[in-house]
């Protein structure tokens, strides 16, 4: 097993060359030492300045912004991502606030909805909370995008209404999501709802288009 000083050589490499407000759990750091090594050097990190504690247990490569000359807090979106991880949570977005992920939502909610596979929980950051809503997930077979798409739509359709859904919001949602994610979304949804499917096909149609 390497010795305490490698360790930590071998977590500032790994800080290094993580993008700015990178957010990190103690387990991503497994393959580098046993626990008790890795949670000591993780709090001289912090000691250093090399790492900032955020909240219990999540860490972040701080994000110093020399235009406002200030350290930039985490994305709270991120955050509500890496607690679930932590706990090995599957959690999706829930109405507003999936809809505000895609885009559909300008006004950031005071409080953060996901439904999860955890138990129900509220957390505070600042002065923004974050609910995680224990529910079987009947999409939870989905990945992350496939599921937010469905939980957007699905909210959307509640308060708008099918009919407005239109090719102006479908447009919207495909701004946020990627290649990569759209061919996993288009293979995930071949037996969904009939609505989704003809959503998806539409934005399809959009991609072809750019």
């Amino acid at each position: 097993m390497e010795n305490k000083l490698s360790v930590r050589k071998v977590l500032e490499r790994k800080i290094k060359h993580s993008p700015k407000g990178k957010l990190f759990i103690l387990s991503d750091f497994d393959n580098i030492a046993d626990y008790n090594s890795i949670k000591t050097n993780v709090r001289n990190l912090v000691k250093d300045g090399v790492l900032e504690k955020v909240f219990s247990g999540i860490y972040m490569k701080p994000n110093y912004s020399k235009f406002l000359e200030v350290y930039l807090q985490p994305d709270i979106y991120e955050l509500a991502r890496t607690y679930a991880r932590k706990f090995n949570w599957k959690i999706t977005p829930s109405g507003s606030t999936a809809l505000n992920v895609l885009g559909l939502d300008t006004q950031v909610p005071a409080r953060m909805n996901f439904i999860s596979t955890g138990p129900t929980r509220t957390i505070t950051f600042g002065n923004r909370e974050i609910l995680f809503r224990h529910k079987v997930l009947r999409d939870s077979n989905y990945s992350e995008p496939t599921a937010l798409l469905i939980e957007g739509l699905k909210t959307y359709k509640k308060i708008h209404g099918e009919e407005a859904i239109t090719d102006e919001v479908l447009q919207t949602i495909n701004k946020r999501i990627t290649e990569e994610q759209f061919c996993v979304i288009e293979k995930e949804l071949v037996n969904t709802r009939a609505w989704i499917r003809d959503c998806v096909k539409k934005m399809k149609e959009m991609r072809k288009q750019r």
